[in-house]
């Protein structure tokens, strides 16, 4: 069971996207997502780092793979990276980040298939929908 995925495997993570859903998407076989509340989303895990090892309770669940996982949900959503989000967390301070204007893997993705568009003339992206379409 394969549960510690590359960056760029996970899907995208947004401020206000919910954490449970994400992390059950994402780690599948980790039962212990269920156990994540479902009404947090990552900007709330965000603007609660400063609860330091009480951030458990406030996330639902109590284990560090969890909590380790979700910091890498937050380096997705955000501009920052795992060890500045350890480190506020640990430090119980507040992290100052910015969130991320456009996740960097889709943008990496749409970047690739821009590239490899079959006659990319007739052709148009539905962002939307995650789709090449023809033009209308």
């Amino acid at each position: 069971m394969k549960m510690d995925l590359d960056l760029e495997e996970l899907s995208p993570a947004l401020p206000e996207g919910n954490v449970r859903e994400w992390y059950l998407w994402n780690f599948q076989r980790d039962s212990m997502g269920m156990f994540i509340d479902a009404r947090i989303t990552f900007r709330d895990v965000m603007e609660n780092l400063q609860l330091g090892a009480a951030l458990y309770d406030f996330i639902g669940a109590r284990d560090s793979a969890v909590r380790q996982n979700i910091f890498r949900g937050l380096t997705i959503a955000y501009d920052c990276t795992y060890e500045e989000v350890y480190s506020a967390w640990a430090k119980q301070r507040k992290l100052d980040v910015k969130p991320r204007e456009k996740n960097p893997f889709q943008e990496a993705r749409e970047e690739l298939m821009l590239r490899n568009a079959p006659q990319l003339e007739e052709m148009q992206w539905d962002a939307a929908r995650s789709v090449w379409e023809p033009k209308r």
